[in-house]
């Protein structure tokens, strides 16, 4: 319940991933994005760890300027849980993750924006399993990457890579997480 909560109030608040175009400085910009994310380390000593796997979301952004932008965006996705323990090895968790990050790019007149992002959110993971509860962990979550502005300047193509922290503080593992993730998207501009 708490999840679809924060869902609301992120796709509420406004973030950014593309450029306007050179003469509209304020848009608000609609994402939609698909992202390959990857964990880096594992659960404890004998190796338990998650699986990588795809995930998709959206998010909407607030231009602010022609380089500074206020991003929120969620994703879904499904893990399996790789365990040397019978009980939980194969179990599928379900995981949402929600930033609201600022980005800053660096326009050019070529139509390609490099840009860094920072910011915070949470991760939502949900065990599949009998007598599992989920939980939800604080997150900082940062990336970098570029976005392409096509001719017509309202639709954009953007790539990243960016990462989260997280504390994985369930099924009797308490660890802290790093994902990485390498997303791709579109994103459409309505100037204002």
């Amino acid at each position: 319940m708490q999840a679809r909560y924060w869902f609301a109030a992120t796709l509420i608040l406004i973030g950014v991933t593309a450029k306007a175009g050179s003469a509209q400085n304020r848009a608000l910009i609609l994402l939609a994005h698909g992202a390959y994310q990857m964990t880096a380390g594992n659960l404890n000593d004998q190796g338990d760890d998650l699986s990588a796997g795809w995930v998709g979301g959206g998010g909407l952004a607030l231009q602010i300027s022609s380089s500074l932008a206020l991003r929120g965006s969620a994703s879904v996705g499904r893990g399996v849980l790789h365990s040397v323990s019978p009980g939980l090895d194969g179990m599928a968790l379900h995981r949402t993750v929600v930033s609201v990050d600022l980005q800053a790019g660096v326009p050019t007149t070529s139509g390609w924006t490099p840009y860094a992002l920072a910011g915070a959110g949470f991760v939502h993971v949900n065990p599949q399993g009998e007598s599992t509860e989920a939980f939800t962990s604080f997150a900082p979550h940062f990336a970098a990457g570029t976005v392409y502005v096509m001719d017509n300047r309202f639709l954009s193509l953007f790539w990243e890579i960016g990462g989260i922290l997280y504390d994985f503080d369930a099924l009797g593992y308490s660890s802290y997480q790093f994902d990485f993730e390498l997303r791709a998207g579109l994103a459409y501009a309505i100037p204002f």
